[in-house]
């Protein structure tokens, strides 16, 4: 499909219309308040490896390109197949990631993607001035979509401008990561908003970490523990140590001194983050945490600097995430953001925007969209 032609058939169904004339309102129970300046402790014993490897036998499938930025995340249906959400975009994939189709969404716009339980439908949508967040439903497979439902965000008066993460806990609470500010103030900080109703309603938002965006969360099996991989990002502080830049991987006097993956664990359902930890090296984000059926867990990041090198890694922890390999394994060469599903028989199926990129950061040539299917290696890591 063409721009032109998507255009057409935003056009033909506008959906912000309505948003902005009587949407409905899913209110917090408690009013949201913006964490306090002093960024939250971060050990800085960070998680280096020690080399990087090509990841043996990964296949590499092209999909139908959308040709903008996409930002996906990507969820299974019960019956296995795949569904890629996105940029105004939904892909499927009937046969674990060869081939593929893609149709609209009811508007494009930036946000996120998720399937719970009985193939519940639920892209997260960001409002065009960012004023809002807006969660849709689907029960019958994008075929129709409820009317949208606004996040209350207040304080907060900008949401989005990231990747926002569409989970369900094993308990069945459904959960949406999403990013907030106050325009007229530097920092913006990452809220876990929450469903007992399937995605009908949400509220109960709690804080992950200040300073943090497109986080992704993981409750691991037979624990009460959680995992979140979080995009930590921030300005200098008057309190940084001396030396800050150079125990995040930047160079001195860089504006974003902190601009690096964070692995995070709670023990009380993603209320409190604790044991927060710098991820590998400067660039390390956004990424994901998946768990192979036999237990061990995996780290897949966007290593997106330098530019023109930038690709998608794994990196292994055998102990749920306590302690990680110092091996990382280069998935495939791209600049965008990873989301995965998991196999019963150990097949991963990985997803983003694979655009190479030059030195400034800009594409080279047309946007496209790739997915990688692989398996964790069987060797030490």
């Amino acid at each position: 499909m063409n721009r032109r032609n998507f255009l057409s058939i935003s056009a033909a169904a506008p959906l912000w219309p309505a948003i902005g004339h009587g949407t409905p309102l899913t209110s917090a129970d408690t009013p949201m308040q913006p964490p306090a300046r002093r960024p939250a402790p971060i050990m800085m014993d960070a998680e280096h490896a020690q080399t990087t490897v090509p990841l043996p036998g990964v296949e590499i499938f092209a999909m139908p390109q959308a040709g903008l930025r996409t930002d996906t995340r990507t969820a299974m249906a019960k019956n296995g197949d795949i569904y890629v959400g996105g940029g105004g975009f939904l892909w499927k994939s009937t046969d674990r990631g060869e081939t593929w189709t893609m149709r609209a969404l009811p508007q494009r716009a930036g946000g996120g993607f998720g399937i719970l339980n009985d193939d519940i439908f639920l892209p997260v949508l960001y409002a065009p001035d960012n004023s809002s967040s807006f969660v849709l439903r689907s029960t019958d497979y994008g075929k129709t979509w409820s009317e949208p439902v606004a996040l209350d965000i207040r304080p907060y008066n900008f949401s989005g401008g990231g990747w926002s993460h569409v989970y369900q806990h094993p308990d069945g609470t459904a959960m949406i990561t999403v990013t907030l500010r106050q325009r007229d103030q530097p920092g913006f900080h990452d809220y876990i908003f929450r469903s007992a109703d399937s995605g009908v309603t949400w509220g109960d938002p709690t804080l992950l970490i200040p300073y943090s965006a497109e986080s992704s969360l993981l409750a691991l099996r037979d624990s009460s523990r959680m995992l979140a991989y979080i995009r930590a990002q921030r300005h200098s502080l008057p309190e940084d140590p001396p030396g800050f830049w150079k125990q995040t991987g930047t160079a001195e006097g860089h504006s974003w001194p902190l601009k690096n993956g964070v692995v995070a664990e709670s023990s009380d359902g993603g209320r409190t983050w604790t044991h927060l930890r710098l991820f590998d090296t400067y660039g390390s984000v956004p990424g994901e945490l998946i768990q192979a059926p036999e237990g061990r867990v995996a780290a897949i990041w966007l290593q997106r600097y330098p530019y023109t090198e930038s690709d998608i890694r794994v990196r292994i922890s055998g102990d749920g995430g306590r302690t990680w390999g110092k091996r990382t394994y280069s998935l495939f060469k791209a600049h965008g953001y990873p989301s995965s599903v998991v196999y019963a028989d150990g097949t991963i199926v990985t997803v983003c925007e694979n655009t190479r990129l030059n030195e400034k950061g800009r594409p080279i040539g047309k946007r496209t969209m790739s997915a990688a299917r692989w398996r964790l290696p069987s060797a030490p890591e």
